[in-house]
């Protein structure tokens, strides 16, 4: 028992550290104890290792991309750290802080309510599939200047979406032409830079 006791703090600890890093770097959560406390009592304590992530990773894409920091309310970001905490998986992870990242700066995809929903209810391989289609079309706004048709991408999407590996590079052929969705899942970049059409990012 007592192995277990102190399984939980250094979780705990870890968390608590994570956020704190993410509070100075973004200017939300505070008073971070506060809202760590409430945060501990929502989830299981297995799960405070991928909250570390998640804020980590957050944290570390604002201060690399020195993205301009938005007006948030706090619950919302409590929302989506509470919710990615969830997931075990390590892309996940990593599109959950996406997401957040998107959520709580400027010049970024607005980040509605239906996202977390949906991203909840994504199994990884899902996510791979959609990033890689992603990564096979431009998404311009008329069909005809698509390079590929829907046809065509189901068809490859299927083929070796297995083999799909992430790229926090990729971006939009032009400015603007993402769809909205995925792009409030993939890395933002600094905003005099085209968006990413790409829903899930990779670990650079």
């Amino acid at each position: 028992m007592c192995g277990v006791t102190d399984e939980i703090e250094v979780y705990r600890a870890s968390a608590e550290a994570a956020l704190n890093t993410f509070s100075e770097q973004t200017g939300l959560l505070g008073p971070v104890k506060q809202r760590f406390d409430y945060l501990k009592q929502r989830i299981y304590y297995r799960q405070l290792p991928n909250l570390a992530r998640e804020a980590t990773l957050a944290a570390q894409k604002i201060r690399t991309l020195n993205l301009p920091l938005a007006s948030v309310e706090d619950p919302i970001v409590l929302r989506i750290l509470e919710e990615g905490s969830w997931a075990d998986d390590e892309d996940m992870q990593v599109v959950w802080a996406n997401l957040l990242v998107n959520a709580i700066t400027e010049g970024t995809p607005d980040v509605h309510a239906a996202f977390r929903v949906v991203l909840d209810q994504l199994e990884p391989v899902e996510a791979r599939t959609l990033n890689h289609l992603a990564d096979k079309a431009n998404f311009a706004a008329s069909p005809e200047d698509q390079r590929f048709t829907p046809i065509q991408l189901v068809s490859q999407g299927r083929a070796d979406h297995t083999s799909t590996t992430s790229s926090a590079s990729a971006c939009c052929a032009t400015p603007g032409s993402c769809p909205p969705q995925s792009a409030a899942l993939r890395t933002p970049e600094p905003p005099c830079q085209a968006l990413p059409s790409r829903i899930l990012a990779g670990h650079s």
